[in-house]
């Protein structure tokens, strides 16, 4: 996904904006903006969930002494974006997790290998699923896993995309 940080940031400009010009007494006015504001939180989200996963990718353990977060002095992805971002560093870590289970992973002879979770990743990306819901959603079919099939597994998680809440897709 590629997403313009310039575009992003005429994109909040123009919402502070009608934030500034809307009155109270227009309704509509101000549920459109919700709806807008939600809509780009969701855009920023992805593009969140996409550069955590791209740090922990980085910042794997097997890179050793070339590993991101190491390089900059801290034993964990989660720590390091935690502070990059301040936010606390649960949230950073839950954000390299989804992060790490959406993209697309390298193996060992440099081949690319689907995302654990691709779904997932595409309701992310497509806005159709929050963060939250899909932290839920990796973690409770990383629970699953040994016990379940890849196949089973991959209709779990269309499932419960489906039905995540706060999901937009019918």
């Amino acid at each position: 996904m590629k997403v313009s940080t310039h575009a992003l940031t005429a994109h909040l400009a123009a919402l502070a904006q009608a934030w500034d010009d809307t009155i109270v007494d227009q309704p509509g006015m101000l549920l459109q903006l919700i709806g807008d504001l939600a809509a780009v939180q969701r855009r920023i989200d992805a593009l969140r969930v996409a550069v955590a996963g791209e740090l922990a990718d980085l910042s794997a353990a097997h890179r050793g002494g070339e590993a991101m977060a190491r390089r900059a002095g801290h034993a964990r992805p989660g720590s390091y974006l935690a502070e990059l971002w301040q936010i606390s560093v649960a949230e950073a870590t839950r954000l390299c997790e989804v992060g790490l289970a959406t993209r697309q992973r390298t193996a060992l002879d440099g081949a690319l290998l689907p995302a654990r979770y691709p779904a997932v990743g595409e309701a992310i990306a497509a806005g159709s699923v929050g963060v939250e819901a899909a932290v839920v959603i990796v973690r409770e079919l990383d629970l699953a896993a040994p016990f379940c099939s890849t196949e089973a597994r991959a209709a779990g998680e269309r499932l419960l995309v489906e039905h995540a809440p706060g999901s937009t897709s019918s």
